[in-house]
């Protein structure tokens, strides 16, 4: 099967090999130019009396064998083509071809691999357009070299999508993220956003962070700014399954950009040995910062299929962190319920968050976006790359893997939420201390506990108490996101 692509010229297919018509075996090499008469298209759909000829001859190539070249008119029609040549004085032949889309042939056998438009998310196209909604929050820029540690210069014409010039600190309260494609000391470092202006009539922006950068940024320094107290983040969890390449999310490439961009400012780890309830050793670090208290404010997220089964879906916040001069490092943490084990069987982390945020805004900002992004629909699919980057994908899969999931049992106050099923479900008290419920936007949902979270202070292994009482007692059957 010879595949063409539609509507275009130029497209070369072999015809043969011709044999003797009389002892079926001699290669005919003495029969061309074949003439376009002796060479017929059947197309799909086509009636049985509308064949039409080649629009070209076909020349000889070697060994019996000749190339018909075919235009625009002959490979009009998308499906089966059937070419059928039968030259006096030689047996015929029929030769099967296929004609694609442009947009998929383009996709089989160019660089870009097989596009995917993701509509639906676990059977749900509302999820669908959440997602591309939460990409319509993401804003994504470089730094150039005037920037310093608490200002950063916007490189060229400004942020993608544009920023309003006219409209100061537009961008306060949103976090600010480098990617792993910049200077060693700045992949991953994260920063909120405490002010943002233009500088006279000059077309750079500038942004102010805070606390101070590890180090100045240069020029070109990739960063993506997400969060914000308006940002419509949604939660909705799935299982993947075949490959995909995730290049339009809801019909915009825009938003699959920023989503690889995002994906790859989060940092993954294997722990180490000589690990405790406070400082968590990292053997392996993917782009681990070498500068001192570089993921300083931001949050180690155990995996929900680590090793260690009491940390599974566990989060602390980072006080400081080293480099150990390889590709590792130590993390000090507020206090874990169970040290994380390392040789043979080590735990599985992720970090996420940044700056000096409140545990709530972190939590509620970095984790649950990456959790808002498994994929899976009417086609399962399993993300193995995120615009070409498998690192990126490989990032997303684990920050899933740390969401916990569930609905409420009878006997909620606004405080204290009685849990009637989650997944992983906790075994130890207070392992889920420190992490964010959420209410998700569903059918099961009461419409006023919507969207609704709070920070968790003290869990048991039916029950979570929250920082900040709900605005009403919530049902029974609430369904609701751990992260």
């Amino acid at each position: 099967m010879i595949r063409l692509k539609k509507s275009t010229a130029s497209q070369e297919v072999p015809l043969g090999p011709f044999v003797d018509a009389t002892d079926g075996f001699t290669l005919e090499d003495g029969l061309g130019p074949i003439a376009a008469s002796d060479i017929k298209l059947w197309k799909n759909g086509m009636a049985a009396g509308s064949i039409a000829n080649a629009s070209s001859t076909a020349a000889f190539g070697v060994d019996g064998t000749y190339v018909v070249t075919l235009d625009a008119t002959d490979t009009n029609t998308v499906g089966p083509l059937v070419i059928i040549a039968s030259p006096a004085g030689a047996r015929p032949i029929r030769v099967e071809c296929e004609v694609l889309e442009a947009a998929l042939y383009d996709s089989l056998f160019g660089t870009v691999g097989i596009a995917a438009n993701v509509k639906a998310v676990d059977d749900s196209t509302s999820a669908a357009n959440s997602l591309e909604l939460l990409m319509r929050t993401l804003v994504f820029g470089a730094s150039n070299a005037n920037s310093t540690t608490t200002v950063i210069e916007v490189l060229g014409g400004g942020l993608v999508p544009a920023v309003s010039d006219s409209v100061a600190d537009q961008l306060k309260g949103s976090v600010l993220m480098f990617n792993d494609q910049v200077q060693t000391h700045l992949r991953g470092v994260t920063r909120r956003i405490v002010a943002n202006r233009i500088e006279g009539v000059s077309p750079n922006m500038t942004i102010t962070v805070e606390p101070p950068l590890p180090v100045a940024p240069g020029n070109g320094e990739v960063f993506l700014i997400y969060g914000g107290p308006t940002a419509p983040l949604k939660m909705i969890g799935t299982t993947p399954y075949v490959a995909s390449h995730v290049s339009a999310i809801a019909n915009s490439e825009t938003s699959a950009q920023r989503l690889e961009r995002f994906c790859a400012g989060i940092s993954s780890g294997v722990c180490g040995g000589g690990g405790s309830t406070v400082s968590v050793v990292a053997a392996i670090i993917d782009s681990f910062s070498t500068a001192a208290n570089a993921y300083k404010g931001k949050y180690v997220v155990f995996a929900n299929d680590t090793p260690t089964v009491a940390l599974r879906g566990q989060a602390a916040r980072i006080t400081a962190s080293t480099y150990d001069g390889v590709i590792g490092g130590t993390l000090t943490v507020d206090a874990l319920t169970t040290a994380p084990a390392g040789g043979g069987s080590p735990d599985l982390f992720v970090i996420l968050g940044g700056g000096q945020l409140s545990a709530h805004q972190t939590a509620d900002a970095a984790a649950r976006l990456p959790a808002a992004l498994t994929g899976g629909g009417h086609i399962k699919a399993s993300v193995e790359a995120v615009k070409e980057s498998t690192q990126a994908a490989s990032h997303l899969k684990l920050t899933q893997l740390a969401v916990a999931s569930g609905s409420l049992g009878n006997g909620c106050t606004t405080l204290v939420l009685q849990l009637a099923s989650i997944t992983p479900a906790p075994t130890v008290v207070d392992q889920l201390r420190g992490r964010v419920i959420l209410f998700v936007d569903d059918a099961s949902s009461q419409a006023d506990m919507k969207i609704q979270g709070g920070r968790i202070v003290a869990s048991t292994t039916t029950s979570v108490t929250i920082e900040q009482p709900l605005t009403s007692e919530p049902n029974s059957g609430n369904v609701f996101v751990i992260v």
